[in-house]
């Protein structure tokens, strides 16, 4: 997918069901009937900042939601410190199936972004104590969604509160 915009994409990787091999075709439920949409592809991206964004101090984020992907779009300035914080939402990019690299990107900064990728274990364990409480948090929340789901649903809070 091509992201039109006036900004410079950096990296793009697949997130969510289909990065964890629990994507799912067209769901039946076999009572009722009803059916249920097979999971879309998501992607977090990562773009560059503006000149504006740097004058004005604005870090970037926008969602596209479109029929067969969605798009996260982040500030790379925002990577840092969401790593730190050991955001599993984040962190489970560096553990991507699916990185796509812009290939515009010079050198140096294809040379940076790889070895960010090299040190990803390292990265996701440099604050254990945020990491641990994030994972709690992640797994209570989709244990209570599991309670709240649908047919459609529940299998997919399952296995996202197992992952």
């Amino acid at each position: 997918m091509i992201i039109r915009m006036d900004r410079k994409f950096v990296f793009k990787a697949l997130v969510g069901s289909h990065n964890y091999n629990i994507n799912v075709d067209e769901i039946k439920n076999t009572k009722t009937g009803e059916r249920f949409p097979a999971s879309d592809k998501d992607y977090k991206v990562f773009v560059l900042p503006t000149f504006e964004d740097l004058y004005k101090g604005n870090m970037y984020a926008k969602q596209i939601i479109g029929n067969k992907e969605d798009l996260d779009i982040h500030d790379i300035r925002k990577l840092p410190n969401l790593l730190y914080k050991a955001n599993i939402n984040f962190v489970e990019v560096l553990f991507s199936n699916e990185i796509i690299i812009n290939d515009e990107l010079g050198r140096e900064q294809k040379l940076m972004l790889s070895k960010i990728f090299e040190n990803k274990d390292e990265l996701a364990r440099m604050n254990l104590p945020y990491l641990y409480n994030a994972c709690d948090g992640m797994f209570l929340n989709k244990m209570k969604l599991l309670k709240k789901g649908t047919d459609g649903t529940q299998h997919k809070q399952a296995l996202h509160a197992y992952r």
